[in-house]
């Protein structure tokens, strides 16, 4: 069978992996070869700041130096390089018997394309499409690498800035602020809604947001930012709207952290007959199907969450379901933001709940890590089945895939507290569920 797989980041990569592993021909095409944005500009980019920024934080609290300046921060930007080339460097040598066009390609059919170079035809009896998304800009000024930046620009900085302004505060830009303010950078953040992760549990909210207030970030809620425009060689002005007003600020250097839309436009995909969500991206059952049968859309370029995690494992279901071989989806995926304190949730809330108390004396992950307001929650049904969790401090993100694996076992909150934990490991805090109970 003929696979072919538009796009090379984890999505497309997982796809290729599970085909090439039950023997079939596999052709990704890619104008930027493989790794896509999450290895190339993303994920691992951003995570390697957000680890060495959290170094940088220690060794305050310790006295000792700084990774921030000079030499050091040259050093610290090679090894992210190296580590961004050390995974394509391994996905290349997995996908060494699949066919990698390195260009971009147009629609012919829903199962046939042309390369915008070599003009190569190209039929799939399968399609993955794992484009991934593309970033929302602002009217206004361009991204040019200097005033104006696009989330890409961390793997690419020569130096950190001195100030930052970020817009937007979705996963990317909180951390984004986070990691800059740890550096030192003097760090402010315009947010269009009224709070801080507004759909999440408040405690999380409001501790995320109080943790970095203390860590300098300066807050502009309920402020949309409408327009950016040239205020010199060295400045961008920023015009915003609000209900109490509208107004402007110049300043430095501006972070775009203003989320994704769609590669392709409406108008080029539904004449093809693939059916779009609300925002325009693909429109996909529980294993990646699109409306066209024979093509699949994973990871960014499908309706839902957009996580580098999430693309993996789509990607692998889309081509087990394709291939006739039963495949089991993951009951929830975990939303992880990595700033410090990390926050994540999975699942889905109910009003049975258990407060948990990571910073109960007989627990020695939060005491280590020097933090004295972590925070979850444990959501239950009726029957105390677990249903989902929120978390914010160190290890939270896999606190999170712990309750996502209770959740896909239907384990109860019994269970889950009676977890035979190490010390000092976050799944220390659940050996507290039982006693903070608040229903």
């Amino acid at each position: 069978m003929e696979i072919l797989v538009l796009g090379a980041g984890p999505g497309g990569i997982s796809a290729a992996l599970e085909a090439l592993r039950h023997g079939h021909r596999v052709t990704i095409i890619d104008p930027e070869g493989l790794g896509g944005n999450a290895l190339k500009h993303s994920l691992v980019p951003s995570k390697v700041l957000i680890q060495a920024a959290d170094v940088e934080r220690k060794m305050a609290d310790w006295g000792v130096g700084s990774l921030s300046h000079g030499e050091d921060w040259t050093r610290l930007m090679a090894w992210q390089k190296e580590r961004v080339q050390a995974g394509i460097h391994a996905a290349a040598v997995q996908l060494q018997r699949a066919r990698i066009i390195e260009e971009a390609a147009d629609w012919l059919s829903p199962r046939e394309v042309v390369t915008a170079k070599s003009h190569t035809v190209l039929q799939g009896d399968v399609v993955i499409i794992a484009v991934g998304s593309r970033q929302r800009l602002i009217p206004g000024l361009k991204p040019d690498g200097s005033r104006v930046l696009l989330p890409r620009a961390l793997g690419t900085m020569t130096a950190l800035p001195d100030a930052l302004t970020i817009i937007g505060a979705g996963a990317t830009g909180l951390e984004a602020a986070s990691l800059f303010s740890q550096f030192g950078a003097s760090v402010e953040v315009y947010v269009a809604s009224d709070a801080l992760l507004p759909n999440w549990d408040v405690g999380l909210g409001t501790g995320l947001l109080d943790a970095l207030q203390r860590c300098g970030v300066t807050w502009h809620f309920g402020r949309r930012v409408v327009d950016l425009s040239d205020a010199g060689e060295t400045a961008v002005r920023i015009q915003w709207r609000s209900p109490a007003g509208d107004g402007e600020a110049v300043r430095p250097s501006v972070l775009l952290a203003t989320g994704r839309i769609p590669v392709w436009d409406a108008a080029i995909l539904q004449p093809l007959g693939f059916a779009l969500d609300p925002l325009g991206f693909f429109a996909v059952s529980s294993v990646g199907e699109t409306s066209v049968d024979g093509v699949y859309a994973v990871g960014d370029a499908a309706a839902g969450l957009k996580l580098a995690s999430r693309a993996w494992m789509q990607g692998q279901s889309a081509v087990r379901h394709a291939l006739g071989i039963p495949t089991k989806t993951a009951a929830s995926m975990v939303e992880a933001i990595f700033t410090h304190p990390e926050v994540a949730r999975v699942g889905v809330p109910t009003d049975r709940r258990y407060r948990l108390a990571p910073n109960h004396s007989g627990l020695y992950h939060a005491l280590l890590q020097g933090e004295e307001k972590a925070y979850g929650v444990i959501y239950a049904d009726d029957k105390d089945g677990i249903k989902g969790a929120e978390f914010m401090g160190s290890g939270a993100a896999e606190a999170a895939s712990l309750v996502s694996l209770a959740i896909d076992a239907g384990l109860s909150a019994d269970a889950l507290a009676a977890v035979g934990a190490a010390s000092p490991t976050s799944a220390e805090w659940f050996w507290t569920l039982s006693r903070e109970r608040t229903f």
